[in-house]
């Protein structure tokens, strides 16, 4: 990981309508360790290339589905858990998927881990993009009560918890991603 990057050519290449240069990678040196930084953020590019190429043409055969952002969280963990809650999490997430009250006929979901604010525990979330039909809206919302309600619900190794209780731990966010013909 160390050496990772420490080649990098460009090539300058015209821009054809503009009539300026534009840098390109031509050749590079990486070490593709999974827990290497620039790895793992030349990764990340490539998925989101993936998922930029495939949205345009899911919302053209889909024109009047609407689209959730959905953040799943649990409490931090120990950095040597985090292998076990990221598995745990995913079988949640596929249970609450089976679910009746799951309203999403297609999603993509990334899983981010950030550091804790201790500095020694990990911190990991899922993020969907759920595509919804546009009846979510009007009778089949489902509140932000009962999202945590089911997500916990999905949990329950993870969270150890009695199942009436309820700690302030676990958050979940819901964005509405509406295209701008919606406006």
């Amino acid at each position: 990981m160390r050496m990772c990057a420490d080649l990098l050519e460009f090539q300058l290449l015209p821009e054809p309508t503009a009539g300026i240069f534009k840098l390109k990678l031509s050749n590079a040196r990486f070490c593709r360790v999974r827990h290497c930084p620039v790895c793992q953020w030349r990764r990340s590019l490539m998925w989101k290339a993936r998922a930029y190429k495939i949205l345009p043409q899911v919302v053209a055969d889909y024109p009047k589905y609407r689209w959730l952002f959905i953040t799943l969280t649990v409490k931090n963990c120990q950095i040597q858990q985090l292998r076990e809650t990221l598995h745990e999490m995913n079988k949640a997430l596929k249970r609450l998927s089976e679910l009746k009250a799951w309203p999403a006929k297609g999603w993509i979901k990334s899983i981010e881990v950030t550091k804790g604010k201790d500095g020694i525990s990990a911190h990991p979330h899922l993020h969907i993009l759920a595509m919804v039909q546009p009846s979510y809206f009007t009778h089949g919302y489902i509140s932000h009560a009962k999202w945590v309600a089911l997500w916990q619900k999905c949990l329950p190794k993870i969270l150890g918890l009695k199942p009436r209780s309820f700690r302030t731990a676990f958050y979940l966010s819901i964005w509405f991603i509406f295209h701008s013909s919606d406006r």
